[in-house]
This record gives C-alpha cells, structure tokens and sequence, in this order.
C-alpha cells in the first residue's frame, strides 16, 4: 500500500449516509410525537389501524 493511499479519507458509502439521515429524522420526528404521547412505531401502527376497511376513526 502506497504511502499517499493512507492520506485520503475512506471513500463515503451511500447507505451508510442514507443510514444516518433516517436515524435523524427519526429522532426529530420521534421529539416532535413526543407531546402527543406517541413512538413513531406507534404512529406507524395507528396509521396500519386507519387503513383497515371498516375502522370506526373518531370524529369520523
């Protein structure tokens, strides 16, 4: 291995970006649902629920 290999950063993996963005915006998200008494997994359940024919929403 050259010398001048070892100078340069690792090259940049798209998913591991992609990985880091998600984790992020999770959190944001996951701080905003917070008030509200949610999880985004619990966000994502009740949105499975909504899509169900023949659920009764509230106020619906």
């Amino acid at each position: 291995m050259a010398d001048d290999d070892r100078t340069h950063p690792p090259p940049t993996s798209p998913s591991v970006l992609l990985l880091t963005l998600a984790h992020r915006v999770e959190t944001e998200v996951g701080a905003a649902l917070a008030p509200l008494g949610l999880t985004v997994s619990r966000l994502g359940l009740l949105g499975h629920i909504a899509a169900v024919p023949g659920v009764v929403r509230p106020g619906g």
